[in-house]
């Protein structure tokens, strides 16, 4: 789904707390324990790597016509949200 969206290959990563492990592959090159972050990925990263996903182009297709259709809906919707929000304050201020 993400490839397709993106329209690009993608690949998942195996690895528990990835935040937490890129914030402490950066404070490893930080120390100097790895000349600089694609080292660190070497080992850090690559070896968790799981196969490339390819993009669908019959998906993208389905997605790009879903996100025209969802901005087209957004835009005609802004008044009714906002006669929504006015009424809705209309109704806090009379109690």
């Amino acid at each position: 789904m993400l490839a397709s969206t993106l329209k690009a290959r993608v690949r998942s990563v195996s690895r528990e707390e990835a935040g937490a492990a890129g914030a402490a592959m950066m404070a490893a090159v930080q120390q100097k324990l790895y000349p600089h972050m694609e080292a660190c990925a070497a080992q850090w990263v690559d070896p968790l790597l799981g196969d490339i996903t390819a993009p669908d182009a019959c998906l993208s297709e389905v997605y790009d016509k879903s996100f025209t259709l969802y901005k087209e809906t957004r835009e005609k919707m802004r008044p009714v949200w906002r006669a929504m929000m006015a009424n809705r304050r209309e109704a806090t201020h009379a109690s």
